[in-house]
């Protein structure tokens, strides 16, 4: 009967007449019945001939894995297989594989790779002041959001501190002084300084801001997920490295009776390096950094987002594997030597990098506004924005 099926198959998908339809139904497995167009359309999918010619052979093969196939999917369906929460994720798993294409716009996200490939190139420096939106607000919470941080942008233009502000109004904590449990010292707030950053270190609304401001600009209420943000780019360079390897010596306010006792600690740790006492041996007898102290002082692998911003201040001023006269931070007094700065990798280098953080980072959101964008043109969709 295959045989038979297979040949009347072959006979009039060959035939230079079509003497049936597409829509014809050429056989019937478990009730369901299957049209010409289907089974063709599958056939040439699954078809081994480079130049899809049909073979007889090949067809009465595909033929009987076709009709296999579907009993053992009629029987699955019966099985209830088909609602499984397993089965249900997979195929999902799958849907959103397919659909992943479609979404990828390549000239969008080789021009998101592009510019944050350039932006890694320089650092910024900026201060900012966050109001923030509750988490479930409504329309009114977000309008109340934006009329505060616009006012207080008019208050900064008319010439009030923006670090007073930022102390006053920022729903950012770190604004603002903190005082810590275990200690009577007071850790002064920043202000709204965020110290310098590049590429992929702030959420990207905000760093995209951050790249079109010049020094000393002041930007419109910048929305991201968590509010409003008044920023203010006080600083923008060349990236100085990509990475670098330093060693410090850190004498921390908290672990000391007084600022002035603090103070002290660090310049004996400077005359002992004056005195040709290896750095790693200061180090190990002044340094309040648990990790790094044991260590030689080394700090491996660190960026601009991870330091003060005094650090990489005072790592550009130094030649490698020279030290540092003592300076002070917020959090206590700090004598660095750079070890290594590895400079900027090409872009090339980079892409892998560059394209997975994309990937899992909110502008790749651009990509599918981009094919929203170009499918309302293609089929000429129209909103109606007066219903």
């Amino acid at each position: 009967m295959k045989k038979l099926i297979g040949l009347l198959l072959f006979s009039f998908i060959a035939s230079i007449t079509y003497a049936q339809t597409d829509n014809d139904i050429v056989i019937e497995v478990a009730g369901e019945k299957i049209s010409k167009k289907e089974f063709v359309d599958m056939y040439q999918r699954n078809n081994p001939n480079p130049d899809k010619k049909i073979i007889k052979k090949d067809l009465n093969e595909y033929l009987d894995l076709f009709i296999n196939f579907k009993l053992k999917l009629a029987e699955a369906r019966k099985l209830g297989l088909d609602t499984l929460p397993e089965y249900k994720n997979e195929v999902n798993s799958y849907r959103k594989q397919l659909v992943e294409p479609y979404l990828n716009d390549k000239t969008v996200t080789e021009s998101l790779v592009q510019e944050a490939y350039d932006r890694s190139k320089e650092i910024v420096r900026a201060s900012h002041i966050l109001i923030l939106i509750p988490a479930n607000g409504t329309p009114k919470d977000t309008l109340d959001a934006y009329n505060k941080a616009l006012n207080i942008r008019n208050r900064i233009l008319k010439g009030e501190d923006f670090g007073e502000l930022a102390l006053t109004y920022s729903d950012d904590p770190s604004a603002k002084d903190q005082t810590r449990p275990e200690s009577t010292n007071v850790v002064k707030g920043n202000r709204g300084d965020l110290g310098y950053f590049s590429a992929f270190n702030m959420i990207y609304p905000f760093e995209t801001a951050c790249y079109n401001l010049k020094i000393n600009e002041l930007s419109m209420p910048v929305r991201s997920q968590r509010g409003y943000h008044i920023i203010k780019l006080t600083d923008r360079k060349p990236a100085p490295f990509s990475t670098c390897t330093i060693a410090h010596i850190w004498v921390n306010f908290d672990n000391h009776g007084s600022k002035e006792e603090s103070k002290r600690l660090i310049e004996n740790a400077y005359t002992d390096l004056q005195n040709n006492i290896s750095f790693d041996s200061v180090a190990s007898k002044y340094s309040d950094d648990r990790y790094s102290s044991k260590k030689q002082g080394i700090l491996a692998s660190q960026r601009v987002i991870n330091m003060p911003v005094e650090y990489t201040e005072m790592i550009m001023q130094t030649p490698v594997n020279s030290y540092t006269k003592p300076f002070e931070t917020r959090y206590g007094w700090h004598i660095i030597k750079p070890i290594q700065l590895n400079p900027i990798e090409s872009l090339e280098a980079q892409r892998p990098t560059i394209e997975q953080r994309i990937s899992k980072d909110v502008r790749s959101y651009r990509t599918i506004e981009e094919f929203i964008k170009k499918s309302k043109v293609e089929y000429n969709f129209n909103e109606d924005l007066s219903k």
